[in-house]
């Protein structure tokens, strides 16, 4: 148990310090290939977007934008890859 007197180290660092820690062999795989990743075009997406724009024409462009951001979150397949803790593509 922490005694009230005592403060954690993090808590310790004057405002406005940078505190700079290692990254750990996880973090450094996963920032290496986040700079690797070469830009690609999802097919899948593309097909849903067009469905979804497809069936709502017609509608205010923010209710079909909406519709359509649903029908990928429904319908588009998700990738899971090694080492990952939050899953997701910053493309997607």
């Amino acid at each position: 148990m922490l005694n009230t007197l005592e403060r954690p180290a993090f808590e310790q660092t004057p405002v406005g310090e940078v505190v700079e820690i290692e990254p750990t062999p996880r973090i450094e795989r996963l920032r290496e290939e986040f700079f690797n990743i070469e830009q690609s075009v999802s097919i899948a997406r593309a097909r849903i977007e067009a469905k979804a724009m497809k069936e709502t024409e017609g509608e205010p462009m923010v209710t079909r934008r909406a519709k359509v951001f649903a029908a990928i979150a429904r319908e588009l397949p998700i990738d899971i890859y090694p080492d990952e803790l939050i899953v997701g593509s910053s493309s997607d």
